[in-house]
């Protein structure tokens, strides 16, 4: 499962939901976060958090399905 999360949510509850969380199926939730903002400290954050990806949010359909699927195939 993948979740998706706007930067401003993220930081806090990323790592518990990547550690502790679990999907329906068992495995356990990815993070995908989202955001406007295109700073590294926002990205190093998340991923510091535990965020499993990182996508701005004017990217197109195309781009945000790739990414979720990428997640999903622990690709992040």
């Amino acid at each position: 499962m993948v979740l998706l999360m706007d930067i401003r949510d993220a930081p806090a509850s990323t790592a518990s939901r990547r550690r502790g969380g679990s999907s329906p199926g068992g495995g356990p939730t990815q993070v995908l976060v989202l955001t406007t903002f295109d700073l590294d400290e926002l990205v190093d954050g998340a991923f510091a958090a535990g965020a499993a990806g990182f996508l701005l949010k004017s990217v197109d359909a195309t781009r945000l399905t790739d990414g979720v699927r990428a997640v999903a195939r622990g690709e992040g």
